[in-house]
């Protein structure tokens, strides 16, 4: 193994001075971090937001240019998995433990407190509604795009441009080799730390539902101890499954993942007020379409944004940009043979269509048993947090004792599915001499990152619980942010050459 020593040691030993902090003052680190936080949030969220729009509207564009029609690794390429495996993986790497974690719990928030844009009553049927449609803009389209845009990027300058494995090829069509490898040395340190913060995020996430899981089956208490014991069970069985590879582990764990998730859906809408879900569906997602840049942009003007914007949109924005350029490369390198067109359909398209199903699915229910049945989701959540919020509204549904087991090892493969992929990642960028044809990295490197993504999530949540998840989010997300802006100025002028290129045939 030749360790990239300017790529590797800056962001692992800043999260190791991070951990160290957390330890010895908790409090100033957390004062640090909180006064961090918030200026990340009101200094950029308007570009945040403006980005977000962007990197959709950039991969629509894609879709309908002749650049669509490339295949990533040149005509002749032939894929290397089936479509199958290639969406699983695509699905359970980005979705990760999410839409598991706030498709009950979050509908219940912002239907107490509604976007300011919408003027609706809190707790009203359409305060319903429009908590629907939240949750489509915060779930769908605007997030998968911010790892399609950069994925896209990095498959078609390594495969078709023979561009190096670094994050400085994203800008390969914009800038010349010399500044691509200056910028490389600038990008992959940020973006290792970016995602390593994003990943002991969403570890966080992962770690309070399977405590709340654990707690509603066999009644253990979340204590810093189980949250350690179970940070030690993910974190080994993503690093064993990393470890053996991309047929060997990835390729297997995503698709029973996938069918898990399928399954759970499919029971929840059966077993549920069907009618009622489908109802809303129809009547939020349609509004959400017709309304998407309005609300992407908080309600038509991203220059003067509200508590509510900052609280969710932007903070959202920041934990997926957090995720996207190191999981881009992971993402693009599994794409070989495929058209980009294809690409986009598979990352963004069919995963966001996913996204919306599962969402309208657990939040149309949770919204309809508070509306009717007054469940008291807002209580549950405030005394036994966000995870909770989930597990309740299984206790409404037939076979209850089955459904929240399944639901717990689901949640548990979810996001070992997503760490897989990503920690398989973080060390390819951390290693020299990837190729073509040499791709997988060092286990020391996967094992080394995996340990310490578990320690500093556990630290986080176990000291500012969600708090703290927030905080580490954000500033993840922060650097990327301007990743982000370059990725759409590069792949625009890939679409701007493609459209030239069929002028002149």
């Amino acid at each position: 193994m030749q360790l990239r020593k300017s790529v590797f040691f800056p962001p692992y030993l800043s999260l190791v001075l991070a951990v160290v902090m957390a330890i010895a003052l908790p409090s100033d680190f957390k004062a640090l971090m909180t006064s961090l936080n918030a200026w990340v949030l009101h200094t950029f969220g308007t570009l945040f937001l403006l980005t977000g729009l962007g990197l959709l509207i950039v991969s629509i564009l894609t879709l309908i240019s002749p650049l669509g029609s490339v295949t990533i690794g040149g005509p002749d390429a032939k894929p290397r998995l089936s479509r199958w495996q290639w969406f699983s993986i695509n699905l359970t790497t980005s979705v990760a433990i999410g839409i598991l974690f706030w498709g009950c719990a979050e509908p219940i928030y912002h239907l107490e407190t509604p976007a300011p844009y919408d003027l609706v009553s809190p707790g009203s049927v359409e305060a319903a509604h429009r908590s629907m449609v939240t949750m489509f803009l915060h779930w769908t389209l605007i997030p998968y795009a911010m790892y399609a845009v950069p994925a896209v990027l990095f498959a078609y300058a390594f495969y078709n441009l023979n561009k190096s494995h670094c994050l400085g090829s994203l800008f390969s069509p914009l800038l010349g080799d010399s500044r691509i490898r200056l910028l490389g040395y600038i990008l992959n340190p940020i973006c290792l730390f970016a995602l390593a913060t994003g990943m002991a995020a969403s570890l966080g996430t992962g770690l309070l539902t399977l405590s709340g899981g654990l707690e509603q089956l066999i009644g253990i208490q979340k204590t810093s101890v189980t949250l350690a014991l179970i940070a030690l069970t993910i974190v080994g069985a993503f690093i064993w499954s990393s470890v053996k590879g991309l047929n060997s582990g990835i390729s297997k764990l995503a698709a029973y993942s996938s069918w898990t998730l399928i399954g759970i859906v499919a029971f929840v809408f059966i077993a549920g007020p069907t009618l009622v879900i489908v109802n809303m569906f129809t009547e939020s997602f349609p509004r959400f379409l017709a309304e998407l840049p309005m609300r992407a942009l908080a309600g038509g003007n991203p220059f003067t944004l509200s508590s509510w914007s900052y609280d969710w949109t932007v903070f959202y924005w920041a934990v997926w940009m957090a995720w996207a350029p190191i999981t881009a490369i992971f993402l693009g390198q599994i794409a070989y043979g495929r058209t980009i067109r294809d690409f986009l359909l598979m990352n963004l398209l069919l995963p966001a269509l996913f996204s919306a199903i599962w969402m309208g699915v657990f939040s149309g229910v949770t919204l309809h048993l508070e509306l009717t049945q007054h469940t008291g989701f807002s209580g549950i959540i405030k005394a036994s947090g966000a995870e909770a919020a989930s597990y309740t509204m299984f206790r409404q549904l037939p076979l209850a004792g089955l459904l929240i087991p399944t639901f717990v090892v689901i949640s548990f493969l979810s996001f070992v599915s997503g760490a897989d992929a990503n920690t398989t990642a973080m060390a390819a960028i951390s290693q020299k001499n990837m190729t073509q044809t040499n791709q997988e990295p060092s286990n020391a490197l996967k094992i080394v990152w995996g340990l310490l993504i578990g320690i500093v999530s556990w630290i986080m949540v176990s000291q500012s619980d969600l708090d703290g998840i927030r905080m580490l989010s954000n500033l993840g997300g922060l650097p990327v942010l301007f990743l982000e802006m370059g990725c759409i100025l590069s792949l625009a002028k890939l679409i701007w050459d493609s459209f030239k290129s069929l002028g002149q045939k």
